[in-house]
């Protein structure tokens, strides 16, 4: 399966929220009714407050920006982390899944803002990409992630291009796997390189 159809893809997200309740997990389900010539309802996954501290030491020249993991990172609002993290820039991530009509595809769009507000630029989230994925991407990495306006709600997002999602998921994706789990299967290929990471009990609850 390389392909969603828009039913297939809600059929996904409603699987994907009723695991993300049942492990406690911050994602939600958001509808979003449009009323253009006629009543259209559309559906869209939604993280939002996924706290990252940004390392801007310049103290180790070999080492790029690094994303700590979120399981660390509970207390990033707390003064005396804050305070020991003098060389770190606390950041809030904000994540959606969107159906794109034009590739038949999920599309991940993020955001990321510092604790004044300020959001984060192309070049900055370029640089806090781990090396590992740099190297893999850097013939194409102004294309690769974009900044447009979000289909639904119409505010400027970071996305993750979805032109090579369908190569992808062919090659990750066995066609015996239910619908269901697609969007884990995809999630847990391109999450991380914008710092998002699913917890193991996704992949044991959809049969991954």
């Amino acid at each position: 399966m390389t392909f969603l159809t828009e039913i297939d893809f809600n059929t996904c997200l409603k699987h994907f929220i009723e695991v993300s309740n049942s492990i406690n997990d911050t994602w939600e389900l958001v509808t979003f009714e449009e009323q253009v010539r006629h009543k259209e309802r559309k559906q869209y996954l939604v993280k939002k407050n996924v706290p990252r501290l940004l390392e801007k030491s310049q103290k180790n020249t070999t080492n790029d920006t690094i994303f700590q993991c979120e399981e660390d990172l509970e207390t990033v609002k707390d003064d005396v982390l804050v305070a020991k993290s003098s060389d770190s820039i606390p950041c809030t991530f904000e994540y959606h899944i969107v159906y794109s009509h034009s590739y038949a595809v999920p599309v991940l769009y993020f955001n990321a803002c510092k604790a004044d507000g300020q959001l984060l630029s192309l070049d900055e989230v370029w640089k806090m990409i781990p090396k590992h994925y740099q190297a893999r991407l850097q013939h194409e990495q102004w294309t690769f992630i974009t900044q447009q306006e979000h289909p639904i709600i119409g505010r400027p997002f970071f996305t993750l291009h979805p032109c090579h999602t369908a190569d992808l998921m062919k090659s990750v994706f066995a066609d015996n796997k239910q619908t269901g789990s697609y969007l884990v299967s995809w999630l847990s290929s391109v999450g991380p390189v914008v710092g998002l990471d699913l917890p193991l009990a996704f992949a044991a609850l959809c049969g991954e």
